[in-house]
């Protein structure tokens, strides 16, 4: 009994797609939820991605985006400019016509949810090295604050919160932003949220301020899952370049985990 107790679901990474599916089928019986997600896991989005990318209609734009994106970024080195032309299609694109076609069907962040669940879906802003946050009330981030039009569609919040930087771009957009009752337009460049927040649990911390703090949740109790793969085994040595910068994201992302998960602890013996 204890998931009809929980009213707010924060999610990031990899969890986000679990707890979206979660959150956004309530339709469903927690029975259908565990099959359906079961049969994700083992299937997996790589092959479907893949087979997005192929189609030439998605895979000209998207080389010619990355093309585009290698010159700029060249060019912009050179002249110490910021690159002007977004980065309008890539994978990340493919891996969010997959999960739209394939989990979310159309659905936006502002739609009937389980239970009335408030949901929070991390992503990191990596242009101001900030959280930025999806949610079915508002989305956004502290600096920019908080866009004027937030009924984004489910499958790219997850998208943006699940694109591994290694392996997925980052999604380039400019959105419309309220602050302090000005608007203005920002350009915002979106990665996997547990660069920033690696458990998520960042907004559901008690004393969080709501003049900074775009998401803010009175809660008693936490409850928080680490998906790591527990004590590395040390088998693998990192000998090449993409291993060695694999290897070096892993280990920081263990002591942000470690850090955070300290943090729970010294919460709890505060009686906080």
């Amino acid at each position: 009994g204890l998931l009809r107790k929980v009213n707010v679901l924060c999610t990031i990474s990899g969890g986000s797609g679990i707890g979206a599916y979660y959150a956004y089928t309530p339709q469903k019986s927690f029975a259908e939820f565990d099959s359906d997600i079961r049969r994700f896991l083992r299937t997996g989005f790589e092959r479907r991605i893949a087979w997005e990318l192929a189609k030439p209609h998605n895979f000209v734009p998207c080389l010619a985006s990355f093309l585009l994106a290698q010159a700029q970024e060249a060019l912009a080195n050179l002249a110490k400019v910021q690159p002007r032309l977004p980065r309008y299609l890539s994978r990340t694109d493919m891996f969010c016509k997959v999960l739209e076609h394939d989990l979310f069907h159309g659905i936006t962040l502002c739609e009937s949810r389980r239970r009335d669940l408030e949901i929070v879906i991390g992503a990191c802003e990596l242009r101001l090295g900030e959280a930025f946050r999806f949610g079915n009330r508002k989305s956004g981030g502290w600096r920019h604050g908080e866009l004027v039009k937030s009924d984004l569609s489910v499958a790219f919040a997850v998208a943006a919160s699940a694109s591994y930087p290694i392996f997925l771009p980052a999604f380039d957009r400019t959105w419309r932003f309220k602050r302090d009752n000005n608007e203005s337009d920002q350009r915002v460049v979106l990665t996997d949220g547990g660069i920033y927040d690696n458990l998520g649990m960042q907004v559901l911390e008690p004393g969080r301020d709501p003049r900074f703090s775009l998401h803010t949740f009175p809660c008693k109790n936490l409850i928080v899952c680490n998906a790591g793969q527990g004590q590395e085994a040390g088998t693998g040595i990192p000998m090449g370049f993409l291993s060695r910068v694999r290897r070096s994201f892993e280990v920081v992302h263990r002591r942000v985990q470690d850090s955070t998960m300290n943090r729970l602890h010294h919460l709890k013996d505060g009686g906080l």
